[in-house]
């Protein structure tokens, strides 16, 4: 056809266009390089719809028309809307009513660069919306010019899980871009600039304000990809289907300060990228490089809790024989099940062995919900026995009796958990039980199982509150909760040193951590925008040297477990045996918790001193 049109003499040509936006760096940008090519003094005129005419403004030496009825979709005719607008259609040598991008183009997929003229009229048009210094601004687009579905729309719930985790970082704003109202995002950290914006507007916006644009697969994507000026930006782009848009192209950004992070989803279904994989595009995780010492927190804060816990020490021996005359049977729950969640609760005797210190306000969260298989033991891992004692009491003689212990245990060992307390009479202890779920593991395909496994410790926060012991301890006055894995014969979990740190710090998450040394399989300690987190091991990355490692242990406000009771934290899939095979053992983390606190601290200890797990046979020696 430019062949033909080359050989007659044609040099006005008109296009008609009345699809997206995004196909005028993708497809239209193309198709005006390739007319040139042919007819080097074309005079090349579009027309276009009303809304569309400042993206064509972006294309070198061309001309637009604007169709003041056009709506996109609709099939109209290009010679019938210039007679509209009073032009007659022989006013131009070749007329192209419909052009197509995906088919006439194909040639300059992986070659041509696509750029679009930024015009330094408009750089300050940023400076009439209110968006001072100080602050960092996401650019996002919640949903695409056209709904595509699942497909091209990440789900509204993603998006307000990652608004929500954004909103626990500091001077961190969110700008909402794109057209219509829907869905509504009521959170402190959205600035909801849906429809009053003009195309030049944002891009003067994000080019002088945004530090990172998350994006689907979208006109906005691809004007500002494209955009021929030099700025820094991040751009997170969200596909289920590689094979389109920006990806399909297959070229880089003309604005060499772009640092461009594809994320894809699996099936041709964007619900499958989670809040979290954004997040650690968006601020990537750095190790953790200061964190204070045990030896660090001032002495007069320490001699406060021990005060305390003398007069608490002194009531214990007054309630003693009252209380062990109410309870002449040793009662407590049946092994039955889950019925049994209130366990011993109220029903506590001090024990001469307990150690002197207790601390108001605390209760602790026992997780046991694994099997000792790993140790040869048929049997609650609780139950494997350290020097003549079950690491179910290791634990309970370093707690107060007077704080209250709520065991999480699974459906796998439940029955056995309780049986082996009621038969050591708790330990002299208050002592409740509740239970986590099972999931089904999956083979190397992912396909499901007919083998259950604990969902993992961070169902600690859903099961915690469907058992209604969260509401237990709140009714007892517990406003922080020590939670401690059991195969940790070293867990302390009434450690005033870090009851007090936490106290302090006002801390809704609070952590204990090591010096990392090589080899460790543990959790490493990471910073994102001044906030700590935690990276599984099998995450980390083998070329990062980090310096703290995640001993398990941890304490939280009892306000923040509620709150984490109605977020769904993601699943992580982990290579375990199980029986005499391998397969995908689904989990969620309770350090995934951390991002939603408004504040996570982290004390660190020696190794020696807090750290001697008992994960398997092999390592059994080393605590010895």
């Amino acid at each position: 056809m430019l062949r033909k049109a080359a050989r007659k003499g044609c040099l006005k040509i008109l296009l008609g266009w009345n699809r997206g936006l995004g196909d005028i760096a993708l497809g239209l940008y193309a198709i005006v390089h390739r007319i040139r090519e042919f007819v080097p003094n074309a005079e090349i005129t579009f027309l276009t719809r009303e809304n569309l005419q400042d993206g064509f403004t972006m294309l070198e030496n061309v001309r637009i028309l604007a169709a003041p009825n056009w709506k996109r979709g609709e099939k109209q005719s290009v010679r019938e809307t210039l007679g509209k607008i009073g032009l007659d259609p022989k006013h131009f040598d070749l007329i192209i009513e419909r052009p197509s991008p995906t088919d006439w183009v194909r040639w300059q997929r992986g070659t041509l660069v696509p750029k679009l003229k930024w015009d330094p009229v408009y750089e300050d048009l940023w400076k009439s919306f209110d968006l001072p210094d100080g602050y960092t601004y996401i650019c996002v687009q919640p949903v695409a010019e056209t709904n595509y579905g699942l497909w091209r729309n990440w789900p509204p719930d993603r998006w307000r899980d990652l608004f929500e985790r954004l909103e626990k970082m500091q001077n961190v704003k969110v700008l909402c871009f794109g057209f219509g109202s829907q869905p509504q995002f009521p959170f402190k950290n959205v600035i909801d600039l849906r429809g009053k914006t003009s195309l030049f507007q944002l891009l003067s916006i994000v080019k002088n304000r945004c530090k990172v644009a998350i994006l689907p697969d979208s006109g906005i994507l691809s004007m500002l990809y494209y955009l021929d000026a030099q700025f820094p930006i991040r751009i997170v782009s969200l596909w289920a289907d590689p094979d389109h848009g920006i990806l399909k192209q297959g070229v880089f950004s003309p604005n060499q300060a772009l640092n461009h992070c594809p994320l894809i989803g699996e099936k041709r279904d964007l619900s499958s990228v989670s809040a979290k994989e954004v997040i650690d595009r968006i601020f990537p995780a750095k190790p953790l490089l200061t964190c204070p010492r045990d030896s660090e927190i001032e002495p007069g804060s320490i001699q406060k809790i021990y005060r305390a816990k003398e007069s608490l020490v002194k009531l214990d021996s007054m309630r003693q024989g009252q209380i062990e005359a109410e309870r002449p049977d040793r009662g407590g729950p049946s092994p039955s099940g889950k019925g049994d969640e209130e366990g011993r609760f109220g029903k506590v005797a001090a024990s001469p062995n307990s150690p002197n210190r207790t601390e108001r306000g605390i209760g602790v969260i026992l997780l046991a919900g694994g099997q000792g298989s790993r140790l040869g033991l048929t049997g609650p891992k609780g139950t494997f026995q350290v020097r003549e004692k079950s690491l179910f009491q290791w634990i309970c003689d370093q707690i107060p009796v007077d704080i209250p212990i709520a065991v999480m245990t699974s459906p796998l060992n439940h029955a056995e958990t309780v049986a082996f307390f009621e038969k050591h009479r708790f330990f002299e202890r208050e002592v409740g039980f509740f239970q986590q779920g099972l999931l089904p593991m999956l083979d190397e395909k992912k396909r499901p199982l007919g083998i259950l496994a604990p969902d993992g410790n961070g169902s600690v926060f859903k099961s915690f509150a469907e058992s209604k012991m969260i509401d237990l301890f709140e009714k007892k006055g517990i406003d922080l909760i020590s939670i401690v894995p059991v195969e940790n014969r070293l867990a302390d979990p009434a450690d005033p040193v870090f009851i007090s740190f936490v106290r302090k710090t006002d801390a809704d998450a609070a952590l204990k951590c090591i010096e990392r040394k090589a080899g460790d399989a543990m959790g490493a300690l990471v910073e994102r925008e001044g906030r700590i987190e935690v990276v599984e091991y099998f995450d980390a990355d083998a070329t990062v040297q980090y310096r703290y490692s995640y001993t398990g242990m941890m304490a939280m406000k009892l306000s923040f477990m509620k709150r984490m009771a109605k977020v769904d934290l993601p699943l992580h899939c982990v290579w375990k045996k199980a029986k005499d095979a391998f397969a995908w053992k689904r989990e969620m983390f309770i350090f995934d918790a951390l991002p939603f606190a408004d504040r996570a601290k982290a004390l660190c200890y020696s190794r020696s001193q807090i750290y001697a797990p008992l994960k398997s046979k092999e390592n059994l020696a080393e605590i010895l």
